[in-house]
């Protein structure tokens, strides 16, 4: 699990099981700086390996729950076939606010 500050909230991101050949949830929470759940954003995820190019799978994920998640099948890239480092670039719109974007790096296992 991996907490960033980003503007006013704070995100957090966690890879379940980042293991290749299992499928793999990524989770992610946000609060803003009165540790309130955001609830509101849309996600944008760009997941990509850090030292190969394995190319680049882009995922949207929707508000209106303060858990975010996407699930990645077991031969799904990302994470499918390859262990190491993994990207994942997290581009944040909220309504009548500025995209914000973090970048978490994941190390997923045999």
């Amino acid at each position: 699990m991996q907490t960033k500050q980003v503007g006013d909230r704070e995100v957090t991101l966690l890879v379940l099981p980042a293991r290749i050949h299992y499928a793999n949830t990524v989770i992610i929470t946000m609060v803003d700086n009165k540790g309130n759940p955001v609830t509101d954003a849309q996600l944008r995820l760009s997941i990509g390996m850090k030292f190969m190019d394995m190319g680049i799978v882009q995922v949207t994920i929707k508000g209106g729950n303060p858990t975010y998640v996407a699930t990645f099948g077991k031969e799904a890239i990302p994470f499918s076939a390859m262990f190491g480092v993994w990207e994942i670039l997290v581009q944040i719109q909220r309504p009548n606010q500025a995209l914000v974007q973090m970048v978490f790096q994941v190390i997923v296992s045999r």
